[in-house]
């Protein structure tokens, strides 16, 4: 559930109300690393995703942003300079939001405090659980886990429309692009997953996480 889905109509118009639409083209960075900007950015059609450098030049992945939710939120509430670059995927439209206008937003309406109280305590164990993946998990296991996070559920099974570039998904789960490619294959051929063009079925997800847990908890 996006943030400005947990919202009432007059909740969600007044805090859009106090910002200012921008629609951007694919690759546009919306957040440089390391900027005191403290704007707030609602994604409202589209999609971004937030990234870091490491000094060897790895591209490093985090977090999709879809529509209806929110990035930008740390710096401005914390003060502290933009912990990560954000770019825009795809065709993107935002609203941006003045950090002081979303502070009196936070203040008249409890619903919208609430909200980002919930998002902010999904993103922690959201990153919580990648970190634990990263430290113990075999890049088979991190990628299966992370095929099961993105797919939309169907029964016991689950399906990804659009399974994103491989070397987008290794920047997500901290390994290279040809380590997704020769693991996605392995996984399709013992039939833990069903590839189709760009789409990704799960046929089994207990299947799925029983055969990963049963592999080396160590890299």
């Amino acid at each position: 559930m996006s943030f400005l889905s947990q919202l009432e109509d007059p909740d969600r118009d007044l805090l859009l109300s106090g910002g200012r639409r921008r629609n951007v083209a694919d690759g546009v960075a919306l957040i440089n690393h390391g900027d005191s900007s403290t704007d707030v950015f609602f994604v409202m059609s589209g999609a971004a995703m937030a990234t870091l450098v490491s000094a060897q030049g790895h591209f490093i992945a985090y977090r999709t942003i879809g529509p209806g939710d929110i990035f930008g939120e740390l710096a401005a509430l914390t003060g502290s300079p933009r912990n990560a670059w954000v770019h825009a995927r795809g065709p993107t439209e935002v609203c941006v939001i003045p950090y002081p206008s979303f502070e009196r937003s936070l203040f008249e309406r409890p619903a919208i405090a609430v909200a980002l109280a919930r998002h902010l305590s999904r993103m922690v164990a959201d990153l919580t659980e990648r970190v634990f993946e990263r430290s113990a998990f075999v890049v088979r296991q991190r990628l299966g886990r992370e095929l099961a996070r993105r797919a939309d559920p169907a029964g016991d099974g689950g399906r990804i429309e659009r399974l994103p570039p491989h070397a987008e998904l290794a920047a997500f789960i901290g390994t290279h692009r040809e380590a997704v490619t020769k693991e996605l294959a392995a996984l399709a051929r013992e039939g833990l997953i069903a590839k189709e063009g760009r789409s990704v079925s799960i046929p089994s997800m207990r299947r799925l996480l029983s055969a990963l847990s049963e592999e080396s908890d160590w890299r």
